[in-house]
């Protein structure tokens, strides 16, 4: 699938606020921090914040959509977030909350809450090729050390305005939170210790372009193939391994035909929590607040869940047998990927975006 293009005007406008921002940043000597949305949306909430002033008025239902399985941290903190802002609301918002695709999967959510048929969903790495394309550098493999280092990137003084501004005039939606996530790890039936070893071996990737090449330029053969069938094509040798967190390892039982688990950590991202512009601009401004208010701290706690959470994954799995956990060396896996990193960055990528991961991976 070819990624969206934005016409060059609107990139080079982009370009030059990005450019402006990061100037001003290295200037006022700022570090990373927690993303904050547009100027249009509800403002992040801080420590000394005072509470909100629930009014009584219309009540907000709220249809929130994740393709994610039930079960992993990133739902759970959904699931917290349902009732949290239900409790802080007094009742006025109201949260269904559809897992496991039930509603749609990833692309289709995004196009209902950019039109406004539901409010809310999850978006992972579609969020960075569909909304911002050439902003997010978080869609890259091989790049980030760290969820942290991931999510600074959303930070308003590194590139957290221009991707939320870039993501509300492509798409319709506000990013309203950002939740770090587990590093991505490579799976298969037997251990894969080298880029060398990856040869000829199918590996199945969801259709990202900037994957594609990655994993083509280790020397595998990328073949895309949907999530829920992923299973599948790995049971039957379709595909031979495949990358994911271990919390989507362990909820789709990926294990049960792919045993050996590679710790590549070859990427960090962060799930974002979106929201159709129109929909929060027309609540009452105390439920936008209160709104903002249960994202941050929904967001929070599944950044408490995650090293605990993933841990037990872990922990359960190979106690149970039904992993062998390989440690690899991550810098020649990098080596390996970065001819086609600078190639993604410099084909594809806006120039403050080249120059902020560059500087990062050279360790400025």
């Amino acid at each position: 699938m070819k990624m969206t293009e934005m016409n060059k005007g609107n990139k080079k406008r982009i370009a030059s606020i990005l450019t402006t921002a990061m100037l001003a940043a290295m200037l006022a000597g700022c570090g990373g921090g927690q993303t904050e949305a547009p100027s249009e949306t509800p403002a992040q909430s801080g420590s000394e914040a005072a509470e909100p002033q629930v009014s009584t008025g219309e009540v907000y239902e709220i249809a929130f959509s994740s393709h994610n399985a039930t079960g992993t941290i990133s739902n759970l903190a959904v699931e917290y977030f349902a009732d949290l802002v239900k409790e802080k609301s007094e009742g006025r918002i109201q949260v269904t909350f559809y897992q496991d695709g039930t509603l749609a999967n990833e692309l289709e959510a995004m196009q209902m809450v950019k039109t406004g048929e539901i409010q809310m969903c999850l978006l992972l790495d579609n969020f960075s090729t569909q909304l911002c394309d050439g902003y997010d550098p978080c869609i890259i493999p091989f790049v980030f050390n760290s969820s942290d280092d991931a999510a600074a990137v959303y930070d308003e003084a590194n590139l957290g305005d221009v991707i939320s501004q870039v993501c509300k005039d492509n798409g319709n939606v506000y990013l309203m939170g950002v939740q770090k996530r587990t590093p991505r790890l490579l799976t298969a039936k037997s251990a894969i210790e080298t880029p060398d070893q990856l040869a000829g071996i199918n590996i199945r990737v969801p259709q990202i372009d900037y994957w594609c090449d990655v994993w083509n330029g280790l020397g595998a053969v990328s073949t895309v193939v949907d999530w829920n069938e992923t299973y599948q094509a790995l049971q039957t040798g379709v595909v031979d391994c495949q990358e994911n967190p271990i919390d989507n390892i362990y909820a789709n039982k990926i294990y049960e035909v792919n045993s050996y688990v590679m710790m590549t950590e070859h990427q960090y991202g962060v799930n974002h929590w979106v929201a159709n512009v129109d929909f929060v601009d027309g609540m009452d401004e105390d439920m936008r607040a209160v709104l903002q208010e249960c994202i941050d701290e929904a967001c929070a706690y599944g950044d408490e869940l995650l090293e605990e959470k993933s841990q037990e994954y872990f922990d359960e799995l190979e106690s149970a047998g039904s992993i062998t956990v390989v440690e690899t060396d991550k810098e020649a896996w990098r080596d390996r990927a970065s001819d086609t990193i600078d190639k993604i960055l410099n084909d594809s990528f806006a120039p403050a975006v080249q120059e902020y991961v560059k500087n990062y991976m050279n360790g400025n």
